[in-house]
């Protein structure tokens, strides 16, 4: 179940919302303009909010 309470999520999260494999998201996410994740430790999150900027951005660019 996608939690959207939570403003950071890990790549799972991210995975199953836009449908696409890990691979696919760290791709992505390893892109110069993509939102920098929240490290905590050995945990990896993305705010929602800026990635969710950054795919309206692209879509517009496409």
């Amino acid at each position: 179940m996608l939690d959207f309470n939570i403003p950071h999520h890990p790549a799972e999260f991210y995975c199953k919302l836009y449908a696409v494999s890990r691979t696919t998201w760290w791709r992505v996410s390893s892109r110069s303009d993509f939102p920098q994740p929240l490290r905590i430790g050995r945990a990896v999150r993305w705010s929602r909010e800026q990635v969710a900027q950054y795919f309206a951005k692209q879509q517009k660019a496409a």
